[in-house]
């Protein structure tokens, strides 16, 4: 289990050992026959079990995500209510034992420390950047939860001693005392931590945000009605009366019951959070299925306890009551539901079994048309198409054996070669299954091959590894498989279909003929495969990519160089031209050869294996941003352990090519502000700084639409370092910044983005964490400076113009244009104010005030 702090590994001890104790002593109690009969004992034993078995599974679980921990916890706090009320039966009884088993079940209220655990949850999930005033606030209600709490156990604690041992105000925290102080304060945190929950989740973004969404409004739907229904009832004395809880009850109890059973589906069926339990479908299945069954028997198990409690009255006065009118309602539900049961359980039966049944379907196609297949190529090609029609898949790519090459190449994708003595062939060769490739994969197989192939299966993004072989066991070649589209894990049923499939691809390749003939293609495929597999040669002069063979450029005649990057990435971006080179990487001019489309190709600092399957998903949510004013991410490659960020090629430059020629004017500095504050405001809804604005990081396309280029590339960053960086390392990294001998050169430490001293803000400067005011401020030096044909806080050294950017030191735009129209010289004092609460806190509040100032200066220029 991982757990932030040590101290929260005890308070889940505690936790775990009171839940415990209190269910032997109910299974105990039910010796007696009174006790056993009663069914209040039995609705608080299901409900302390189902809270503690739904926390076990994520606490066992949670080898990799401390939220599930955290998460686990809090379920765990929230059984110990229902724990103590297990204990009643025992208050009266004599002994040692029971005297210390009374004095833990009765005074040491642990379940206060549920708002804290909670507020920590929300604090981390889902994985979203919190800016500003959300950050703050929940870091302090974090606080404020934990201190409380302890006040609050502090106060159930002098409920043990003596009445002139204790201030009276301390026995007022107490969990019995009457002035209801305890719930309030319990409940009342617990609601306002749901209600963040569901604000944060509309930040999160693609995949992440649908299954925080689900897991959300599970816990809004279950837990909110009762913590309002207790916390109404403790500050309105009306609201009990209006709504009594032998009525309310009937809605509580059920909700609290679902609450942990849909928490533990989210997670382990839908993983809405990272954990190591492996559920079965078959399980899922029979979840699924015993959820529903026991759901419909719910109204006949209240009608019974309807019974059980009027079972003193006479017929015809129980059924003339208002219990007899409940009884009535659930006796039509649970008709209802047993009328509805038989149609939901046949949908869950299409829904897990229609998978089965599409991969029969599938299979019985897939080797029917592979005997019509006339080559190698179309044979590829087929398993590529009913392959990604089973399980949507990013990619598949089909590898055999050349015996000539004594390699391991593609079909018909230009994906590097593997030497036919590779270790992986070897497991692959071994393995009864597909093979998981992921670096953090239970298979122990993967950790021992070679850093090289490795980083061979990172760059050609294979999630699952598919052995081709013949009867006797002969490795003829591999499928290789991306992750599915929706990032679910290969199921149990997957695997089974894909070795299937391998088996019947394999068996295919005895009777279909080789590909075409290298000589009657344009290019041979051995060519095109030492395109992918070999670096270029760059001319030092233009730019060009060609051939290695070549020692003068075909273009300009320049001298070459060995470049970092091939002719050729993911077998479909041929490479054309270096185009601009910056401190995280070098941009080049590209064509995706499958869709004829221009792009850039943008390389990222080298990184590891592990770390290049987390760029690939940071990738995706970023490519789920989209706004007209932003450059379009395409998705992620790369190679040789080299990251290269695919984007929307502009053929309009750089607004620093822009303002080589001089300053624009004012009119069209506003239009360009409010586009790139809109394209901000974009970003940081989706909870994504950019933290490098400046001209060359602004393009535009050839209809002049300027875009922002860039964005998210700190976030990519910090996600293949596996951490956002702390307090400490964001101040050792503004340090660095004054390493760098030019302000207009993004700096970086440690791999991380730190920004462009002169584009930096004064938070920036003194290192504190980023927020989207640092985009807001960027904008506008960069707005400033296309204006006034110069930056605000230019200077003759790095140190100097931190030194001034931290001081605020910005001439008055009058300084540089005169005449400058009032209005403007005012945004920009504001812009660059000491003051930061009078600065723009984000890119929608600048949109606001670039607006406002737009208006502003063209009623001035019609009067």
């Amino acid at each position: 289990m991982i757990f932030p702090v040590p101290w929260h590994r005890f308070v889940a001890g505690l936790a775990a050992v009171k839940v415990a104790l209190a269910l032997v002593l109910a299974g105990a109690a039910v010796a007696s026959v009174e006790a056993g009969l009663d069914p209040r004992r039995w609705l608080m034993s299901a409900l302390a079990f189902a809270f503690s078995a739904s926390a076990a599974s994520l606490l066992l679980g949670a080898q990799r995500d401390r939220r599930a921990a955290l998460l686990g916890v809090v379920l765990l706090l929230f059984a110990t209510p229902f724990a103590d009320r297990l204990f009643d039966p025992y208050r009266a009884a004599s002994g040692t034992v029971f005297d210390l088993l009374r004095a833990f079940f009765l005074y040491v209220r642990i379940d206060v420390l549920a708002p804290y655990f909670l507020w920590s949850f929300v604090g981390e999930f889902p994985r979203v950047a919190s800016f500003g005033a959300i950050r703050t606030v929940t870091r302090t209600a974090t606080s404020l939860s934990l201190g409380v709490g302890l006040a609050l156990l502090v106060g159930n604690l002098s409920l043990a001693l003596p009445d002139d041992a204790v201030v009276p105000a301390i026995r007022l925290l107490g969990r019995d005392s009457p002035s209801q102080l305890y719930w309030i304060t319990v409940f009342g945190l617990s609601l306002s931590a749901l209600a963040m929950l569901v604000f944060r989740a509309r930040s999160a973004a693609g995949v992440e945000r649908r299954r925080a969404e689900l897991l959300v409004f599970g816990l809004v739907v279950t837990a909110a009605p009762p913590l309002l229904w207790v916390v109404l009832s403790a500050t309105w004395p009306g609201f009990q009366r209006a709504v009594p809880f032998s009525t309310a009850r009937w809605v509580l109890y059920p909700a609290i019951l679902l609450a942990p059973a849909w928490t533990a589906y989210t997670v382990l069926v839908h993983q809405a959070l990272d954990v190591r339990l492996v559920v079965r479908r078959a399980v899922r299945y029979a979840f699924e299925r015993q959820i529903v069954v026991a759901l419909s028997a719910v109204p006949f198990l209240a009608l019974l306890y309807l019974l059980w409690e009027g079972r003193d009255q006479r017929v015809a006065t129980l059924l003339f009551s208002a219990d007899g009118i409940v009884m009535a309602a659930f006796a039509a539900i649970g008709l209802m539901a047993l009328r509805f049961r038989r149609p939901v359980l046949d949908n869950i039966d299409r829904r897990f079994f229609r998978e089965q049944y599409d991969a029969r379907l599938i299979l019985g196609q897939l080797v029917d048309e592979c005997r019509r297949a006339a080559n190698r190529r179309d044979l590829a090609g087929i398993l590529r198409r009913e392959i990604d029609r089973a399980l949507h898949v990013e990619s598949v790519h089909l590898m055999l054996l050349d015996s000539t090459q004594r390699l391991l190449v593609s079909v018909d994708d230009l994906l590097r070669p593997l030497p036919e003595d590779a270790t992986l062939l070897r497991f692959a060769q071994a393995a009864q299954h597909p093979l998981d490739t992921l670096p953090d994969s239970s298979n122990p197989l993967v950790a021992q091959l070679p850093l090289e192939e490795q980083t061979w299966l990172a760059d050609n993004g294979a999630r699952l590894i598919v052995s081709l072989t013949d009867a006797e066991r002969r490795l003829s070649g591999l499928l290789l498989l991306g992750d599915k589209k929706s990032e679910l894990p290969y199921s149990h049923e997957d695997r089974a279909l894909l070795s299937t499939v391998g088996a019947a691809a394999a068996l295919s390749l005895a009777y279909v003929s080789a590909d075409p003939s290298p000589a009657s293609s344009p290019r041979s495929q051995l060519d095109q495969l030492d395109d992918a597999d070999t670096a270029a040669a760059e001319c030092l002069s233009c730019g060009f990519l060609q051939k290695v063979t070549r020692s003068t450029c075909a273009r300009c005649g320049g001298v070459t160089a060995p470049s970092a990057v091939p002719l050729v990435v993911a077998g479909k971006f041929r490479l054309i031209e270096r185009v601009g080179r910056g401190a995280m990487g070098v941009v080049y001019r590209g064509l995706d050869v499958d869709l004829d489309r221009p792009s850039a190709i943008k390389t990222l600092p080298r990184i590891g294996p592990d770390e290049a399957w987390l760029l690939r998903r940071e990738a995706r949510t970023l490519a789920s941003v989209s706004h007209p004013n932003l450059a379009l991410i395409y998705g992620v490659e790369s190679w040789r352990g080299t990251p290269m960020l695919i984007l929307e090629f502009l053929a309009g430059g750089t607004l620093l090519d822009r303002l080589r020629s001089g300053p624009m004017p004012v009119p069209d500095v506003l239009a360009l502000g409010i586009a790139l504050a809109d394209a901000a405001a974009a970003m940081h809804r989706a909870g994504i700084l950019h933290r490098d604005i400046k001209p060359s990081n602004i393009a535009f396309t050839a209809d002049g639409t300027p875009k922002l280029l860039d964005f998210g590339i700190a976030r990519l960053l910090s996600s293949a370092h596996r951490h956002e960086p702390t307090d400490a390392e964001s101040r050792a990294a503004a340090r660095a910044a004054a390493t760098v001998s030019d302000g207009r050169t993004t700096c970086s430490s440690e791999g991380r983005l730190v920004g462009t001293p002169l584009y930096m803000s004064p938070e920036a400067v003194d290192g504190l964490r980023p927020e989207p005011g640092f985009d807001a401020w960027g904008i506008c030096v960069v707005l400033y400076e296309a204006i006034a044909g110069v930056s605000p806080f230019e200077d003759v050294s790095v140190p100097a113009i931190l030194s001034r950017i931290s001081r605020c030191d910005a001439p008055s735009l009058q300084q540089h244009v005169q005449g400058a129209p009032q209005p403007l010289v005012e945004f920009f004092s504001d812009a660059f104010s000491p003051n930061r609460h009078v600065r723009s806190a984000d890119g929608r509040d600048l949109g606001h005030r670039l607006r406002a100032l737009s208006d502003s200066l063209s009623a001035r220029r019609r009067s």
